[in-house]
């Protein structure tokens, strides 16, 4: 069924009511709900009924699932770290004895590397980059914000800018079902105008090397600098923060092995790394990331609770509490979580992308045509807030657009693509966004007002990139 132009009310009312209300489960679940009136026609019961079978519909998903588990479990990972001094003993490691991480750049500077390295998969890069480095980095007096922007953005982008993982193999399949002859010849054409990717990541390594900020991070790296607060006080994020501080006592002056950290990360990759390679039989492409990550995970987490107790850290039933009491504080998030991905099963099943794609189609001029792709993209991914529905409906619109213009195929290709992650990275309803602040303790309010300049600036150049190669490609 055609909606028409009501597809697009339940993102504004999402967008508007995050912004105003601050309040991310009221402003989502009031735009899935109007999603779902839309749909039954303005049947408040059915609507009710389509909003609860969408909510069933989650959990019968196995990545969300994964996911949920995953977050919680990092969330008890981060509280055992943290309360058992491992993280303050990793960071004296690196620091006092082996002058490996000299300052906050460098700290940020190994975030940002880990990131990009872990480029198999995007969810498989912000969870495990997130875990690895919060410990350091709250050390470090890097801010929630500042660490929420560099995991989501630098990691993200290495994604979809390196073709020999998950999102490259997505990318060949859309231009394969597509019909395009030679496509993998397509797919790395496609890279070196990837424009919105390569600035990410290589305008995010300028910034580190200069140890410049700017916008709201800036303002968020004096606060934590002045006076240690990682997160605004204002926000239930820093209140939480504050009680687990009084709930461990002395434990912030407590300093363990940095092997209660190390094992557990190496664990975590090698579980991870080596799964995707097996499932995949040889070919990463191929492998189940989620999957690997999911038991990477578990593994990590039982390996951490048992040197705690080896290690006379803590008793057995001490270790089990905290690690409990950790799962328990990411109940906000993930209650978030899950209405975003109800918002999101609301706005596919509405055809929201597809109905602002068809109304942008009749521009046809060949040498704005990547760039016109690009705005249009940029609008559809902001709106939805997922990047794997934007490309899957804008791709496949990009070839026969370009074919039937005559225009540059790969920077037609390329445009639609890179936008992609500029609306998944960005906006307010994206299922990334929750994931990346549960696992930095971000205040999502925080996070979205302090990425969304660095967003427009870095799509704002990108348009200017494919403006100009339209012209001269």
């Amino acid at each position: 069924m055609n909606y028409g132009i009501l597809t697009i009310l339940p993102p504004i009312i999402a967008i508007a009511l995050a912004f105003f209300l601050k309040n991310a489960v009221l402003a989502l679940s009031a735009a899935a709900l109007t999603g779902c009136l839309i749909m039954a026609e303005g049947n408040p019961l059915l609507a009710f009924n389509t909003m609860l079978d969408e909510l069933v519909t989650v959990f019968s998903g196995r990545w969300a699932v994964i996911v949920i588990i995953c977050i919680a479990l990092a969330f008890g990972l981060s509280k055992l770290i943290e309360t058992s001094g491992a993280g303050r003993g990793l960071v004296q490691y690196l620091t006092v004895k082996h002058n490996i991480i000299r300052s906050k750049r460098g700290a940020c500077f190994l975030t940002w590397s880990i990131g990009i390295a872990l480029y198999i998969n995007a969810t498989l890069s912000m969870m495990l980059t997130g875990v690895i480095m919060k410990p350091i980095n709250d050390e470090m007096r890097v801010s929630h914000e500042k660490q929420a922007l560099l995991i989501k953005t630098s990691g993200h982008a290495a994604c979809g800018l390196i073709p020999f993982g998950q999102w490259g193999g997505m990318l060949l399949g859309l231009i394969e079902a597509a019909g395009v002859a030679n496509a993998s010849a397509i797919v790395f054409k496609v890279v070196p105008v990837n424009f919105y990717c390569i600035i990410v990541i290589f305008s995010q390594l300028i910034f580190l090397l200069l140890h410049k900020d700017f916008f709201g991070i800036k303002k968020a790296e004096q606060r934590a600098e002045e006076f240690g607060y990682l997160d605004d006080p204002d926000t239930q994020e820093f209140i939480q923060n504050q009680e687990m501080k009084q709930e461990t006592g002395n434990s912030e002056e407590k300093v363990s092995s940095p092997l209660l950290v190390m094992l557990p990360t190496l664990s975590t990759i090698v579980v991870a790394v080596t799964y995707i390679f097996i499932s995949g039989e040889g070919n990463f492409m191929n492998g189940d990331a989620i999957g690997g990550l999911f038991r990477a995970i578990i593994v990590s987490s039982i390996l951490c609770i048992c040197m705690n107790v080896i290690m006379k850290v803590y008793t057995l039933t001490d270790t089990l509490d905290i690690f409990i009491k950790g799962m328990g504080q990411a109940m906000n998030i993930l209650v978030i979580m899950v209405f975003a991905l109800v918002l999101g099963g609301v706005i596919s099943a509405l055809g929201t992308g597809a109905f602002l794609a068809g109304v942008f189609h009749s521009v046809m001029s060949v040498k704005i045509l990547p760039a016109v792709l690009f705005v249009l993209t940029c609008t559809i991914g902001f709106a939805t807030g997922s990047c794997m529905g934007t490309a899957s409906t804008m791709v496949p619109i990009a070839i026969s657009w370009a074919i039937a213009a005559g225009a540059n195929l790969p920077l037609s290709i390329a445009a639609v693509w890179s936008a992609s992650f500029f609306g998944d990275q960005i906006s307010p309803i994206s299922d990334s966004t929750y994931m990346v602040c549960g696992i930095t303790r971000c205040n999502v309010y925080n996070h979205i007002k302090t990425a969304v300049p660095y967003g427009l600036m870095w799509a704002g150049i990108s348009l200017i990139c494919f403006i100009v190669s339209g012209f001269v490609l």
